[in-house]
């Protein structure tokens, strides 16, 4: 099957879905807004409608061989009757004139509606990368000497995961580094999948693809002061296996991301409810861009993804954005 007869077919069942009600709400909300811009794939979808109406009305004994030759022909035979009672719609045009201002009045209402569910659809793909993510970095510490999460990425000025020491064995699809809400998330997939396809694959593209979607710092700032102190201290970047980076033991003991780094942070070491919470306040990746209304989502420690509105927490502040050097929209 070509590709645009797979195209084709995939569109179809898309419509038959959203009519039968089997899509997930994310999946309906997106081929809402989709239905809503394209003239041809709303009267696709009336074709669909049809189709289905015309094989619930179809006798239990009609052959299956041809079905669709069948549902085609009733199709055809109710748009020749249309087309005979044209002449008399000249009389309706007020009605329908009405109609269209009431549709086009709904639609402008539905408009800010369809964007918040848009971005909410957006949000979760995002936040679903990165608890995916996180997953990845644990299965990585606790195969990698000294239970240390990903090194940084080698280039300076790169604040993201160093991804050669992650593909292929913990992570399989790259695309997951992309935040599917970034401006340019077109573009990213290109490029990432032509960095992955050079040969030798060209790793330095593929790290700072990856960092214009999550940043990642490979240490346990959990405040700007501490973010600033990191990036003054310039880590090392080292490529491979040799990443055995030092903590940065002064007066906001900055520790290297790793397994077990909780004990530096609680006087009670043998109780596990303190360790899980000091996890959940440490933060791992966060979204490069605070591109959505109000903040960024980010992976903490214990694999929690937490929306955190801009200006409110670390690290979703201004402050964040000066010291790596992000520039935002």
């Amino acid at each position: 099957m070509s590709n645009p007869e797979r195209e084709d077919r995939h569109i179809r069942e898309r419509l038959r879905a959203y009519l039968l009600d089997t899509l997930s709400d994310a999946e309906r909300a997106d081929l809402q807004l989709c239905l809503a811009a394209s003239e041809d794939l709303r009267a696709r979808l009336e074709t669909e409608r049809d189709a289905l109406a015309t094989l619930g009305t179809l006798p239990d004994s009609a052959p299956r061989h041809d079905l669709t030759a069948r549902v085609m022909k009733e199709i055809r035979a109710r748009d020749a009757e249309k087309h005979r009672e044209r002449h008399t719609r000249s009389r309706r045009f007020f009605a329908y004139a009405g109609a269209l201002a009431a549709v086009l009045i709904v639609s402008v209402a539905l408009l800010p509606v369809l964007a918040r569910s848009r971005e909410a659809s957006l949000r979760a793909s995002s936040a679903n990368n990165l608890r995916q993510l996180g997953l990845i970095m644990k299965l990585y510490a606790n195969e990698s000497k000294g239970e240390l999460f990903p090194p940084l990425a080698s280039q300076e000025g790169v604040w993201g995961i160093d991804v050669r020491v992650l593909y292929p064995e913990f992570l399989h699809d790259p695309q997951i580094l992309i935040d599917p809400g970034h401006p340019r998330v077109e573009e990213l997939r290109r490029d990432m999948d032509a960095a992955m396809a050079a040969e030798p694959i060209d790793w330095d593209m593929v790290n700072r693809i990856a960092a214009e979607s999550y940043t990642y710092i490979g240490w346990s700032a959990t405040s700007a002061e501490a973010l600033a102190r990191l990036k003054e201290a310039q880590p090392q970047r080292l490529e491979g296996e040799m990443h055995l980076a030092r903590d940065l033991e002064d007066a906001y003991s900055i520790y290297r991301l790793r397994e077990g780094i909780e004990r530096f942070y609680i006087a009670d070491i043998n109780n596990p409810a303190a360790s899980i919470h000091v996890q959940s306040e440490i933060p791992v990746m966060f979204e490069t861009r605070a591109s959505r209304p109000g903040g960024r989502n980010v992976l903490y420690m214990d694999g929690r993804v937490e929306f955190v509105r801009y200006g409110e927490a670390f690290p979703a502040t201004t402050e964040t954005d000066n010291i790596l050097g992000i520039e935002q929209d």
